[in-house]
C-alpha cells in the first residue's frame, strides 16, 4: 500500500491492552511473553516507536501486589532495551477504572536508574487530550485518553481545536483509547466514537485501544489485547507495527503472540459425568499450564463430581462453569440499550463532568457551584 511519505523511514510497533495485574490472566505469564518479543533484537533492533495505546494496567495495584516486583523489573528492562536500539516510547493513559495512572512509574523508574547511571530514554506519558510535536520524527500525534469528556461529541471537537490550534488540518498519527460505532453497536454503548471523523482528522493511522478484538476500519489499527484475558477471547492475540518508508509504501503486520493464554469452552451439554470427564481430559492433557477451561452444560450441579474430580487431576488448569440459559440471554439483550454507563471521577476530570451536566441545568450559577468544588478540592 501506498500513501504520501515522510520525511525518513518510521517503524512503530503498537501494544495494545496489556493488562497487567489482571485478576484471571496473570502478570507473570503477560510479562513473559513480551520478555521474549524484547529477546528477538533483530526484530526490537528496527523499531523507531514503541507505543502504548491505553490500558497498560488492569487495576489499580497496592505496593504489596506480589507482581509489582515483576512489573518494576520488566519496565526497567525495556528501557534499557529502548535506551539502546534509540527507541521513542510513548504511553497513553486509558480507561480510568483500569489505568489509574500507574503508567507514570516509566518515569519514575527512569529517574530511579539515572542516579546510579544516566539512562538517555525518549519516553512521553500523555494522560490528557493533545497534539504533539515530536521534532526527531518530523510528525505531529493526537493523544486521546478514554473518557476524556462527558459527550463524545464534545470531545471529538475538543480534538478538531487542538489540532487546528497546532496550524493544522491532520495530524501524523494518534494513540486513541475509545470504542467505536463499527465495533460497538452505538445502542448498546453510547459512548462509542464516530470512526468517519476521527479517520479524517489523521494523516496516517490511529492506534486504537479499548476493544480486544483485532479489526482495521480505514486508517483504524485496532491491535485487540496483547494477551488473552477471558472467555470468548479464542482469537489470535499479539502486537501491531506499521513501517512506513520515504517513497509512502507502508506496510502493517500483525505479530502472533504465541504464548498468550488459553481460554477453552468445552461444550458437554446433555453428557454424562464419565463423558464429561473423558472429553475434558483429552483436551487438557495437551494444555499449558495457567490455561482456563470453561465447561458449557445446561446444568451446573450435574457435573459438579465431574469438576472436583477435573480440579484435583489438572491443578494448575483453571476450570469454570456457564449454564444454556438462552430465555435468560434473550431477556439481558432486550434490556441491553438502556444500560447504565458509569464514569470513573478523579480531581483532573470532575470539574469539566460537574460544568457539562451543570449547563444542561436552567437557572444555575455554574461558576458558583464550580468554585465551591474547587475549594473543596483544595481542601481535601
Amino acid at each position: 500500500m501506498k500513501t504520501t511519505s515522510l520525511a525518513r523511514r518510521l517503524k512503530i510497533a503498537a501494544f495494545y491492552d496489556v493488562h497487567l495485574g489482571h485478576h484471571r490472566t496473570t502478570t507473570e505469564h503477560i510479562i513473559e511473553g513480551f520478555t521474549k518479543i524484547l529477546d528477538d533484537e533483530t526484530e526490537i533492533s528496527t523499531w523507531d516507536i514503541l507505543a502504548f495505546p491505553g490500558d497498560l494496567f488492569d487495576r489499580a495495584l497496592m505496593l504489596t501486589h506480589q507482581s509489582l516486583g515483576d512489573i518494576f523489573m520488566f519496565f526497567s528492562r525495556l528501557l534499557k532495551k529502548c535506551e539502546k536500539y534509540d527507541i521513542t516510547i510513548l504511553v497513553l493513559e486509558g480507561t480510568p477504572g483500569h489505568d489509574w495512572k500507574q503508567s507514570r512509574i516509566f518515569k519514575f523508574i527512569l529517574n530511579a536508574i539515572s542516579e546510579h547511571r544516566p539512562l538517555k530514554v525518549d519516553l512521553h506519558y500523555v494522560d490528557k487530550l493533545c497534539v504533539e510535536y515530536l521534532p526527531k520524527f518530523d510528525i505531529n500525534i493526537l493523544y486521546v485518553p478514554d473518557e476524556w469528556n462527558t459527550d463524545i461529541q464534545d470531545t471529538y471537537d475538543e480534538a478538531v481545536q487542538a489540532v487546528h490550534a497546532r496550524g493544522l488540518d491532520q495530524v501524523d498519527f494518534c494513540l486513541f483509547h475509545g470504542a467505536f460505532n463499527y465495533q460497538i453497536d452505538a445502542n448498546l454503548n453510547p459512548k462509542a466514537h464516530n470512526e468517519d471523523l476521527w479517520s479524517s482528522l489523521v494523516r496516517y493511522y490511529i492506534f486504537a485501544g479499548h476493544v480486544h478484538f483485532r479489526s482495521q476500519y480505514k486508517n483504524i489499527l485496532v491491535g485487540g489485547s496483547f494477551d488473552r484475558l477471558a472467555h470468548g477471547e479464542e482469537q489470535d492475540k499479539g502486537w501491531v507495527t506499521c513501517e512506513i518508508c520515504q517513497d509512502g509504501q507502508h506496510e502493517i503486520i500483525f505479530h502472533d503472540n504465541p504464548y498468550a493464554t488459553k481460554y477453552i469452552t468445552i461444550d458437554v451439554r446433555g453428557k454424562t459425568p464419565e463423558e464429561v470427564l473423558s472429553i475434558v481430559r483429552e483436551t487438557c492433557s495437551n494444555l499449558p499450564e495457567h490455561s482456563h477451561v470453561r465447561l458449557f452444560t445446561y446444568d451446573r450441579d450435574a457435573i459438579n463430581d465431574a469438576m472436583k474430580h477435573l480440579k484435583t487431576e489438572f491443578q494448575f488448569i483453571f476450570f469454570t462453569t456457564k449454564v444454556d440459559k438462552k430465555e435468560k440471554q434473550q431477556r439481558t439483550l432486550k434490556i441491553a440499550p438502556t444500560k447504565f454507563e458509569s464514569i470513573d471521577l478523579n480531581p483532573e476530570n470532575i470539574q469539566r463532568i460537574v460544568s457539562d451536566k451543570l449547563n444542561q441545568l436552567p437557572n444555575v450559577d455554574t461558576s458558583k457551584v464550580l468554585g465551591y468544588l474547587q475549594k473543596f478540592l483544595v481542601k481535601g
